[in-house]
């Protein structure tokens, strides 16, 4: 059996009702998760998930935002009672991203105004307005995350009954701009937007136009990283043969190579009824849309859309059947580029289901593991499937030559798939979700060098922890001992870390010596690999113990090559 065949096979397994439904908090109302025109699950780098809704506290919507370090088994709060910020006035409307921090960005609606915060792991911080005196009313934010850890976010903003779609790109928030031109005496409304994989930024949303005044459509704007929207021109995306048909609440998704995914909601001549729509840019020219699947006289509502790697599109909605009893029911579809799977309903219930939202990562997910979730009547409901392929983690810590964590070097994953993070605080970084596949982890930082200089996955099929670099400031030349860190203590748990080079393959002894000739230890004896190495001593001697305070010798013996270099030890 192929791996298409195989990853078919058991993706038909999968929604056949393997995937686990819990719940995440009770105490909600359908409109948890509205609108879902912005991402609302995401993921961090070591696998916590994080879910974002409003909730309301017996007065006011709150902005809550809960946490799984157990792939959505528990769930816990991560502000004061679960909230961002407790007020006396409504929030609503939220949408999330993670950076490669793995700090949690979210913008949502208050006052007429877009409210953000940023958590770091432990606080959520200072609630600030992206604008502090709009002279519109702002509503329904989208936002979204770039490769160097830019916020942009969307929304749109009514003044004098017009409303017009406006953008920022924070956290140090720039002063908004409208996105579309020409079209200021139309409204213009409920964004969405995504940046691809070089950093453009594409925004899609429902609006009226000259030649579209009946009915709105769906639009479609973009912008590479150094442009302004001015530069932009917008196009749409939906227009049917007669204005008489409504298209509304957009969702984008971008593809691997930068395709541009949209569904939407709407009529059309031969369906009075809302059906889920669904439209795709390569590059250079739209398709004519079409219809996702049409469900006679039931009305389909409010998608959203995720990508994995093998660019197969993943779509949820909300939606009546003939079999619902008038209860709407979260629907699914995948679409693997030519064609769209039969919907199937992911989680029957004799309750009301609403609003669904479904994680992506910056760019894509991948298709060993799809997290979403939606609205019923008194419960907040998470699902996560990763057994349509089997998924795999690469992580660990960089540090430097002294073993310190080394923060905010940028660390490449190559291969069969393309991503990057920067390490945290404590060094750790971490590639998730990845399929049995070929991999490259670079590590890279300015005037450094890295003892691997990479590690290499072929392929790729097990859990991969403890993937550590060690980085050097400066480099090491041809046939050279350096001892970094030359002055230690090791009571206090300090080394130094020896690093060679060789041109040459063959046996390399490395050993520690008094100044009058006495072996301490012996800390490399083996064949090596022309190339750079590492070797650290902790200040033993033979039997492990620590040795007096003096100056040792470092000695090299390799092919064609020999070496001596001192260091000291304080106690």
């Amino acid at each position: 059996m192929n791996r298409k065949v195989l990853i078919f096979f058991l993706f038909l397994i999968v929604f056949a009702g393997s995937a686990r439904t819990d719940q995440v908090t009770t105490g909600v109302d359908l409109t948890a998760t509205q609108y879902n025109n912005g991402q609302k699950i995401g993921r961090d780098s070591i696998g916590n998930i994080y879910f974002v809704y409003q909730k309301s506290d017996g007065a006011y919507y709150q902005i809550y935002v809960s946490k799984s370090s157990d792939n959505g088994t528990t769930w816990s709060g991560t502000g004061q009672n679960g909230a961002i910020n407790p007020s006396s006035s409504h929030q609503r409307y939220p949408s999330m991203a993670i950076d490669s921090r793995d700090h949690v960005h979210v913008v949502w609606e208050e006052n007429g105004k877009i409210m953000y915060s940023e958590y770091d792991g432990t606080f959520w911080g200072q609630v600030a307005a992206v604008q502090n005196n709009p002279t519109g009313t702002q509503q329904a934010p989208a936002l979204a995350i770039d490769k160097n850890n830019v916020l942009h976010t969307v929304w749109y903003e009514t003044e004098a009954s017009t409303s017009q779609i406006k953008y920022s790109m924070g956290p140090v928030w720039s002063t908004p701009v409208t996105v579309h031109q020409g079209l200021g005496a139309y409204n213009q409304e409920y964004p969405s937007l995504a940046v691809d994989n070089d950093n453009n930024i594409h925004v899609v949303w429902s609006g009226y136009d000259a030649s579209n005044n009946f009915q709105p459509q769906i639009k479609y704007s973009s912008k590479s990283p150094t442009a302004n929207w001015d530069e932009s021109t917008w196009v749409n995306i939906s227009t049917n043969p007669v204005q008489t048909c409504s298209q509304e609440n957009p969702a984008i998704a971008i593809g691997k190579n930068n395709e541009v995914y949209v569904v939407w909601h709407g009529t059309d001549t031969s369906n009075a009824t809302t059906q889920i729509k669904f439209n795709k840019f390569d590059g250079s020219t739209w398709n004519t849309w079409e219809n996702v699947q049409v469900i006679n006289g039931y009305e389909q509502r409010y998608p959203c859309l995720a990508v994995d790697v093998n660019n197969n599109l993943h779509l949820f909605w909300y939606g009546d059947d003939s079999a619902s009893a008038g209860n709407t029911q979260i629907k699914y579809s995948r679409y693997n580029g030519s064609s769209w799977t039969q919907w199937k309903n992911i989680a029957p219930s004799s309750t009301q289901q609403q609003y669904p939202t479904v994680r992506s990562s910056t760019f894509f997910i991948n298709e060993g593991s799809l997290d979403w979730g939606w609205a019923t009547a008194g419960s907040l409901m998470f699902e996560r499937d990763a057994s349509i392929v089997m998924s795999y983690a690469i992580k660990g810590t960089v540090w430097d030559s002294r073993m310190v964590p080394m923060e905010d070097v940028i660390v490449t994953l190559s291969g069969d798939r393309f991503d990057q993070k920067k390490t945290s605080s404590d060094g750790s970084y971490g590639f998730h979700d990845l399929i049995s596949g070929n991999y490259t982890v670079t590590p890279s930082q300015s005037s450094w060098s890295f003892k691997p200089e990479s590690r290499e996955y072929a392929p790729l099929d097990s859990e991969q922890s403890g993937q550590d670099f060690i980085g050097l400031k400066g480099s090491v030349e041809e046939n050279e001992l350096k001892p970094v860190n030359n002055l230690f203590e090791p009571d206090k748990g300090e080394g130094t870390m020896v690093w060679y080079t060789t041109s040459r393959t063959g046996r390399v002894t490395i050993s520690i010596y008094t100044l009058d000739g006495v072996l301490v230890k012996t800390l490399v004896d083996e064949e090596k690999e022309a190339g750079v190495h590492t070797a650290r001593w902790l200040g033993k001697n033979l039997s492990g113990d620590i040795v007096a305070s003096g100056i040792y010798l470092v000695h090299i013996e390799a092919p064609g090559f020999k070496d001596t270099k001192k260091v000291c030890v304080i106690r």
